[in-house]
């Protein structure tokens, strides 16, 4: 229960897949690609351990700021405080995904969903693989995209 814990914790919002990159056509709509940027920098941050840097593009919430494993944390400072206990012990964090899909609600509101593997290695030498889902809800803010909400979750193994 301790290891899923650790996974939990450790998987962090709004990542984007190395593929979509590869697989944006020519005439993707610019939004897209300022979508995927600004979850590239966040990807960036959190395999940098980098707490503070991944919120720093979270807006203010306190009434949902994430939801993880089936337990909401209400606020933005809550979610920071798990991220952070979360990080706790790791000495490296890795994600890969296998998919994702952005879906434009209006001009500045956007839910992209994915799912892929995190690769978490310990300071105590232990490595870990895990699966992960998150949907993510994006608020275009004075030019720049925020998240203003996060679920992610661990799926349970077949």
């Amino acid at each position: 229960m301790r290891m899923i814990r650790v996974f939990s914790l450790c998987v962090i919002m709004l990542l984007v897949p190395g593929l979509a990159w590869s697989t944006v056509p020519d005439t993707v709509d610019t939004t897209e690609i300022e979508i995927q940027q600004c979850l590239l920098s966040i990807q960036k941050a959190a395999e940098n351990l980098d707490v503070d840097s991944v919120f720093s593009f979270v807006l203010e919430n306190d009434n949902g700021a994430l939801i993880e494993n089936g337990r909401l944390l209400l606020t933005r400072e809550d979610a920071i405080e798990n991220t952070r206990g979360g990080f706790r012990g790791v000495k490296h964090i890795n994600y890969k995904f296998d998919q994702e899909h952005i879906t434009l609600l209006s001009d500045d509101l956007a839910l992209v969903v994915s799912d892929g593997l995190s690769h978490v290695e310990l300071e105590d030498g232990r490595v870990f693989k895990t699966a992960f889902a998150q949907s993510v809800l994006l608020k275009r803010v004075e030019g720049e995209w925020k998240v203003l909400h996060a679920h992610r979750s661990i799926p349970n193994r077949l």
